[in-house]
């Protein structure tokens, strides 16, 4: 319930998952079925915007001087959808330690009247899933999406090309280029990709990033045919 997290695009997807770890955990104890535990996966939002008041309101008043950062990055999830995992955040450690206490705060409290209710449903997934993507992790594992540059849409290609140059050619390999700035020092991050990036001259400078500044514990040249649904 504490150190497991989870983001996936679709809301299915993640419900599923919830689900799946709910059982697993209840074969081990029965109770957390009882106990309200809901794990941490959470499905990136509907598209919403927030007014520079709404940010006011959220943050309170020992969080005003965090307001700009806070929108910038409630902005650019209005993308969450079509960017997914891949954002990255402007977010100063006072600014994130703020913006995570006023959640539990909001969480333990119930809004005041209808504006507050109305606002917290519509913020609340947006900083869940905020907060996910600016904390560091020990252990890292995907299954990152396929998808080649010539299949992005415009602004999808548009924020890769800025935030992503060593992976930008496809959208798995973008996200091995993500995973380090997620990942804490010396923690682990493992991903299954098609194996492209291994070879192609369009990878040189990725394979120099991995090679130069990260080491590789394991890694596995799969051959066809092994998943029993491959091409």
């Amino acid at each position: 319930a504490r150190n497991l997290f989870g983001l996936d695009i679709d809301l299915r997807a993640a419900q599923l998952t919830q689900f799946a770890l709910l059982l697993k955990a209840a074969a081990v104890d029965r109770s957390v079925i009882t106990r309200n535990i809901t794990p941490h996966v959470y499905a990136m939002p509907d598209k919403a915007t927030f007014t520079e008041q709404e940010v006011e309101d959220f943050l309170g008043r020992e969080g005003k001087e965090f307001v700009e950062p806070l929108r910038e990055a409630l902005q650019l999830m209005e993308q969450s959808q079509n960017l997914g995992s891949i954002m990255k955040f402007n977010i100063p450690p006072q600014a994130r330690q703020a913006i995570a206490s006023r959640y539990k705060h909001w969480t333990k409290h119930n809004a005041s009247n209808i504006l507050e209710q109305e606002l917290w449903q519509r913020m609340k997934p947006y900083i869940e899933v905020l907060l996910v993507l600016t904390q560091k992790y020990e252990a890292v594992a995907a299954n990152p999406p396929y998808m080649g540059s010539g299949n992005m849409n415009d602004d999808l290609k548009k924020y890769i090309n800025s935030e992503y140059t060593k992976g930008k050619s496809d959208l798995a390999t973008v996200f091995i280029e993500f995973f380090p700035h997620i990942t804490s020092q010396c923690g682990y991050y493992s991903f299954i990709t098609p194996p492209s990036w291994m070879f192609l001259s369009t990878f040189e400078s990725l394979r120099s990033e991995i090679i130069q500044n990260q080491s590789i514990q394991s890694l596995l040249h799969l051959s066809r045919g092994v998943f029993g649904a491959d091409f």
